[in-house]
């Protein structure tokens, strides 16, 4: 851990062990220490060092850019506190990404996640997303990575989920009916189940050309309002709401964001209204895609984040007659 800003003996050895958390042998710990003095006195030289990828591979940590290692060393010299803000999310195991990384925790995956660039920024993890998405035709088979085949079942599910809500007294509708398609993508969900069920429906979705689809295709529906922006930055207009549907898409929440997200939407939920989550599950831990920057949690992983947040899991049922290739579906009921 780096000393906090008041203290005036940032030591190398402590510099380099918040740097490379990991066991380092005498040749990677001199180079450390070459870095850290340099950096300290020569910052000029200390980019061209890094920069070298003949000197850099030696000691980088796999999952840090020789970028990542100047800004977090710059941080480091200008004596700021390195945190990153995410909650605690007891009793989850390590998790790995898509380039075979491992990670122990979660707060190590986030740390570095989150610490190569500002998340908002074209490069950080909710601007790479949206980049992501960005590239996909606005069509079920694209917003469903190939698998359009699979809405059918889907949406009948997910009907099925609701009424068994209904019949359990664990929703109870007022009227006009109103739900919101959260993460809408071009209104699959909305279309197929939302519109058909509720007076009103709204649209939830940050990728402009999916929601330009989505209003072609429910201009003549009832879908009233379109929202073109992030869940992180969505908030829900007060006791409005019957049910806010959020499906294959709460991966691309960060942990603190997930609970902000759903703190949110709990207030603007109408008396009886619930908030349902459908999403991947993976098996243990999580899962982190770094094509399109999202994370599939564990059932356990997202349990706890719900705990955490200090919301109630009412119901809960995984999808049937899916493709096995795929990974489980499962629907929360929570409020």
């Amino acid at each position: 851990r780096v000393a906090p800003p008041s203290s005036s003996h940032i030591t190398s050895r402590l510099a380099l062990r918040t740097l490379f958390p990991c066991n380092l042998n005498p040749l990677q710990t001199s180079l450390g220490l070459l870095i850290c003095a340099l950096v300290l006195f020569q910052p000029s030289a200390c980019v061209s060092l890094l920069l070298s990828p003949s000197r850099s591979s030696c000691f980088a940590p796999r999952h840090l850019s020789p970028g990542h290692l100047i800004f977090r060393l710059e941080r480091i010299r200008g004596g700021e506190e390195m945190s990153t803000k995410n909650v605690e999310v007891p009793g989850v195991k390590g998790g790995e990404d898509t380039f075979g990384i491992k990670y122990a925790s979660t707060n190590e995956m986030w740390k570095a996640e989150l610490g190569r660039a500002d998340p908002t920024s074209a490069d950080g993890w909710y601007g790479k997303g949206v980049k992501y998405w960005d590239g996909v035709d606005a069509t079920v088979d694209g917003v469903l990575g190939g698998y359009g085949k699979v809405t059918d079942v889907d949406i009948k599910e997910s009907c099925a989920f609701l009424l068994a809500l209904q019949d359990r007294n664990l929703l109870s509708l007022s009227e006009p009916t109103r739900a919101v398609d959260c993460g809408a993508g071009i209104g699959r969900i909305s279309e197929g189940m939302l519109c058909k069920m509720f007076t009103s429906v709204d649209l939830v979705e940050p990728v402009k050309h999916f929601l330009d689809r989505a209003r072609e295709l429910l201009g003549s529906k009832n879908a009233k309002n379109f929202y073109q922006v992030g869940l992180q930055d969505w908030t829900p207009e007060a006791e409005s709401y019957d049910v806010i549907w959020v499906q294959w898409v709460i991966g691309h929440l960060t942990d603190d964001d997930f609970i902000a997200f759903f703190t949110r939407c709990r207030r603007g939920l109408k008396k009886g209204g619930i908030i349902v989550l459908k999403e991947n599950v993976c098996k243990d831990g999580f899962l982190v895609d770094k094509e399109d920057s999202s994370v599939t949690r564990s059932d356990a992983y997202l349990t706890n984040l719900f705990k955490t947040g200090g919301f109630d899991i009412v119901h809960k049922e995984y999808q049937k007659e899916f493709p096995q290739e795929l990974f489980q579906v499962c629907m929360f009921a929570v409020r």
